[in-house]
Formats: C-alpha cells, structure tokens, sequence
C-alpha cells in the first residue's frame, strides 16, 4: 500500500499548523510592542516639562494685540462646560478688525501634553456638528518658514451667513494639516525631544461667495503672520 500521500497530508498539516502558531505568535508580539510603545508613549506626556508649560502659558495669554495690519478688537472666553470639554491649558479667542474693517477671529488653544482624551477637537466635528452646512473642505496653502505649507480649509454655510475657516496644528518644530500625521510625529517627539505640546489654531472669516477668492487671500495671508507669531511662542 502506497503511504505516500498521507505523508505528504501529514507533512502538509504540521505546515500548516507551524504556520498558524507563527501566526499567532507574531501577532502577541505586536501587541506587546505596542502595548509598550503606548505605556512609555504616555508616560513621557505626562512627564512634560513643567517650567516650558507655564512659561508657554504665560505667553499664550499675552499673544500680540496687533498682527501686521491688524488690530485686537475684542476677546471671548467659553463656559466652563465647554473649557472643560477642550482640555486646553492654555487658549486665547480672539477678533481682530483691519483697516477695512474685516474682522477674523483667531482661537489659539495650548496643550502642554495631547493623547487621547486631552486633544483638539476638529472644526469639522463641531462645526457641522452644530448646524453648520459644508460648501467646501479641503487644504491651501500658507506661507510658513518661507515655504508654502498645506493647512485645512473650510467654507460652511448656515441661512444667509458664510463662514470661512482656516487651521491646523502647530509645535515641536512642525505645522501640520493632517491630523494623522499630528498622531505619528506626536508619538516620535515623545520619543525623541520627551514633549507632546502643541498648539492648535482656528481662524474664521466671515465672507461671501462672491467675494471667495479675495476673502481667502485675505485669511492666507493672515494666516501666515499668525502662524509667525505662534512660533515665536512654541519652542522647536
């Protein structure tokens, strides 16, 4: 009798077994990796430095009442609900008025250390969450350390009003636009500079449609001085 073939199913199954063990044993490993990588991950945020903390604090709350040609007009600050929802150390809500007497609001909210449950909330969650009808999202870019870089933008509608909106994430030597490029550099500088601090920034225009492209211009090149006054407050 020929034996042949259930040696070759027998050889076949303990394949297949060794197979699904290496499976399963790479996929523990992966667990363990990252299990690891998020228990340091987050015990470096909380181990922020706290002096840079504070004097960041400090500088949040005394950010430039004047930004090229514009000029603080007013300031705002939330409910202690929706404070305690940010989870910001640190924010400013202003309005500014140029010469013309547009007037852009600028929301600059600090967080000495991000991870899960203490972060920035995305305008599109709570914009179109509240009422806010979307016309457009996509990305434009500012001018930042001489090089055009992407930030989101955002035209939303509701009844007769347009609102156009422009941020991004700002800190540790980077500005950034995308939200999971935010998360991959946030666990990298946790890692490499001990910090997890950023800022977020939110600019609102009011405009129209008819005037988009002269309103957008407008915002970018706002933008652009924000985000230079923002970096002479973060540190690299």
């Amino acid at each position: 009798m020929d034996y042949s073939g259930l040696n070759n199913t027998g050889q076949q199954e303990d394949n297949n077994i060794v197979a699904t063990l290496s499976t399963k044993r790479l996929i523990v490993v992966l667990c363990i990796f990252l299990s690891a990588i998020g228990g340091i991950y987050y015990g470096k945020s909380a181990n922020t430095p706290k002096h840079l903390s504070l004097d960041i604090q400090k500088s949040i709350a005394s950010f430039p009442r004047q930004i090229g040609g514009w000029k603080y007009a007013s300031a705002s600050r939330f409910s202690r609900d929706i404070e305690e929802m940010l989870g910001a150390d640190a924010y400013i809500d202003y309005t500014y008025e140029s010469a013309d007497d547009e007037q852009v609001e600028v929301l600059i909210s600090y967080f000495s250390a991000m991870y899960e449950g203490k972060q920035f909330h995305s305008p599109k969650n709570c914009m179109l969450g509240s009422g806010w009808e979307p016309l457009e999202i996509s990305r434009i870019n500012i001018l930042w350390h001489g090089k055009q870089t992407p930030v989101n933008f955002m035209a939303v509608r509701k009844g007769s009003q347009i609102l156009y909106v422009i941020y991004w994430v700002q800190g540790r030597g980077r500005l950034l636009a995308s939200e999971y490029e935010e998360r991959f550099f946030r666990v990298v500088d946790s890692f490499i500079k001990n910090r997890s601090d950023a800022a977020f920034v939110r600019l609102i225009l009011p405009g129209t449609q008819e005037d988009k492209s002269r309103d957008l211009a407008l915002l970018c090149q706002f933008s652009t001085q924000v985000a230079q006054a923002v970096d002479a407050i973060l540190p690299d």
